[in-house]
């Protein structure tokens, strides 16, 4: 099986999804409940487009082995691509039932629960995401590569971390930065926008996107990025004084104290908010106001 099995896969990767199909259902008529060929044939009808037909393959794996955590991400995937949100959550949630470490699992119910409004529970979810991440060891070495000024060793590490997870959003951020730090803010930006497709809920991503919007000078780019992060963070003053700011950029001064009028309600005695708040009063003429 294992030649038919390979020859499968190898068809799939090269796009070949209707010859792999054939081939898969011809060694499942002698091994029908064989997880990792009906897993691929669920693969090879995603790829066709035929989510409905893969999920009955996905519900037969689960049905055969029921302990299998990837089934279940699989068939909540599947579910994502049919717009059913209800039960891809549910199919998450046990997954990371099962397998408490797949940190994949954990990162997509997180996006879910963000998605309906449940920032606390997706909270949770991120960090088990983060915690439990295969990748997370490389960070020290990533990090020290940086803090020693090796920019092309820490860039390395992470392409060869992309290799296996295209879609990181620790690495993307990184690489980001590195591409920030060259002035190449449009190759930044392009990689911040990868990373949110895959993480929109990523503070990190979003924080950086802002800041290379402004350095493009798309403020109006800036300012939606940055009420991104108010809706996503809205107890966080920092991000509050971050949209307040892109908003004095463009002279929208009367937007702009209103956004440090709320960050004001939610840290009464952080003074840096009252000196930027002042400078805006200053600038709308508003002098009598600019004391506290």
């Amino acid at each position: 099986m294992s030649t038919d099995f390979e020859e499968a896969s190898i068809l799939l990767s090269q796009g070949q999804a209707e010859k792999s199909e054939l081939k898969l259902r011809t060694i499942l008529i002698s091994k029908p409940k064989n997880e990792e060929c009906l897993a691929l044939l669920g693969h090879s009808l995603m790829m066709q487009g035929k989510a409905d037909k893969a999920i009955v393959v996905f519900r037969k794996i689960i049905k055969h082995h029921p302990k299998s955590a990837n089934a279940f991400v699989e068939l909540a995937s599947a579910m994502l691509t049919k717009g059913n949100k209800e039960d891809a959550e549910k199919y998450f949630q046990r997954a990371v039932e099962l397998n408490p470490n797949y940190s994949e699992a954990w990162h997509f119910l997180g996006n879910l629960l963000m998605q309906r409004g449940a920032r606390k529970m997706a909270k949770h979810c991120f960090v088990q995401s983060e915690k439990t991440d295969y990748f997370r060891k490389h960070f020290a070495e990533i990090q020290r590569a940086l803090e020693q000024k090796e920019y092309h060793h820490a860039e390395k590490i992470c392409r060869g971390i992309l290799n296996q997870h295209k879609n990181h959003p620790r690495v993307l951020h990184t690489l980001a930065l590195l591409a920030q730090q060259s002035e190449k803010y449009e190759e930044a930006v392009k990689i911040l926008q990868h990373g949110l497709t895959y993480s929109p809920f990523h503070i990190s991503l979003w924080q950086a996107l802002v800041i290379n919007y402004s350095f493009l000078g798309l403020f109006e780019k800036a300012i939606e990025a940055a009420e991104q992060l108010v809706q996503i963070e809205p107890d966080d003053v920092r991000y509050m004084l971050l949209l307040a700011g892109e908003l004095a950029n463009v002279g929208n001064n009367e937007a702009s104290l209103n956004v440090y009028d709320k960050a004001v309600e939610l840290a009464p005695n952080a003074a840096n908010v009252y000196l930027q708040r002042g400078h805006v009063l200053k600038s709308l003429g508003k002098r009598e106001q600019c004391e506290f």
